[in-house]
């Protein structure tokens, strides 16, 4: 069964109440606002992969700052609001930030709206937080292996050492036998993100966007 029709000017509001009235809004954003941001994100050269993860993070987005009052649109419209930002989420997949001003600049000829802004970079404040919390996450990833395998990795990963380096300062006979030793370590992480799979997704995030 389809979620009941609505306007445009209802959506806000359905999200707002949520419940079945949540399921009609995303129902009409999909299938009647999609169209405008697949077309923009398309000719400015993006996947359909990346259309849809960004209008996922989109949708996450927009429905935590709703329900917690914060929605800053100053925008003429919802959908309008919306639009930007699917735009702007897609934009922070972009790591580069000479491509992400390129980008900006095909889609602002492709969708000349004056209500729409995009940022230009994210906002140092939240950059650092989340780059704390990567380290914090990436720190604790490392804990969860040997003292010699978070030194393995450690020197491997951060430190960009080869495994020729590895071996002679850590004393394995052979390089063999180092390449064997980073392996089961390897392991070890895989094993640990496997059964904490939240940890995993929200590391995945944050590496995207760092």
């Amino acid at each position: 069964m389809l979620p009941q029709k609505i306007t445009d000017d209802e959506v806000l509001p359905a999200i707002l109440r949520g419940g079945v009235d949540l399921d009609a809004a995303w129902y009409h954003i999909h299938k009647h606002w999609r169209s405008i941001w697949f077309k923009v994100i398309l000719s400015a050269g993006g996947e359909p992969d990346d259309i849809d993860e960004a209008y996922a993070m989109a949708c996450e987005t927009v429905f935590k700052a709703a329900k917690k009052g914060g929605l800053a649109m100053n925008t003429a419209s919802f959908r309008t609001y919306f639009v930007r930002c699917v735009l702007n989420a897609w934009l922070k997949l972009k790591e580069n930030e000479t491509r992400r001003a390129n980008l900006i600049e095909k889609i602002k000829a492709i969708y000349p709206d004056d209500d729409l802004t995009l940022d230009s970079n994210d906002n140092g404040e939240q950059a650092q937080t989340e780059e704390n919390e990567k380290k914090a996450l990436v720190d604790k990833l490392l804990k969860q292996v040997t003292e010699r395998c978070y030194k393995i990795l450690l020197t491997y990963y951060f430190e960009n050492k080869n495994m020729e380096f590895i071996q002679k300062i850590m004393g394995f006979e052979s390089l063999i036998t180092a390449r064997k030793e980073k392996y089961k370590c390897m392991l070890s992480i895989h094993k640990f993100l496997e059964t904490h799979p939240a940890f995993y997704h929200r590391l995945k995030e944050l590496k995207r966007h760092g």
